[in-house]
């Protein structure tokens, strides 16, 4: 399953599997047994440097990870770091632990969201079921 808010994607992966976006348009892949409903085992692989400029792809058999190709050089002593985290208690505790864990490596903390007003305090109903944009 790729994250994100656009085109999303869930289903099988295997050697014709095109579905993996790049750089900004790229996201975590989640990886876990769909007859279990994402329920156990489940593992995320996502960049840990280097964001907007990481590739996630998928070659024949192999996920293939780094820069990338369209960058025109690369600064002596770059580095890219991946992320590959797993879970036993299904994708919505991988995303919380894997959450936890990006927010103590790059030091963030959920203070301005949790002071925020318009999360705390605003909000609006829906009528009849409606929704609005």
């Amino acid at each position: 399953m790729m994250m994100g808010e656009l085109e999303k994607h869930a289903g099988l992966w295997n050697n014709q599997s095109k579905f993996l976006k790049i750089g900004m348009s790229g996201d975590p892949l989640i990886i876990f047994d769909s007859t279990e409903y994402g329920q156990n085992d489940s593992i995320i692989i996502s960049p840990l440097s280097e964001f907007m400029s990481t590739s996630l792809s998928v070659n024949k058999h192999i996920l293939e990870y780094g820069f990338i190709g369209s960058i025109k050089s690369i600064p002596r002593n770059s580095t890219n770091s991946l992320i590959i985290y797993y879970s036993s208690d299904g994708i919505n505790h991988l995303m919380e632990q894997w959450g936890s864990l990006m927010q103590k490596v790059f030091n963030r903390t959920n203070k301005y969201r949790l002071n925020d007003l318009t999360i705390n305090y605003l909000g609006y109903y829906t009528d009849n079921g409606a929704y609005y944009y």
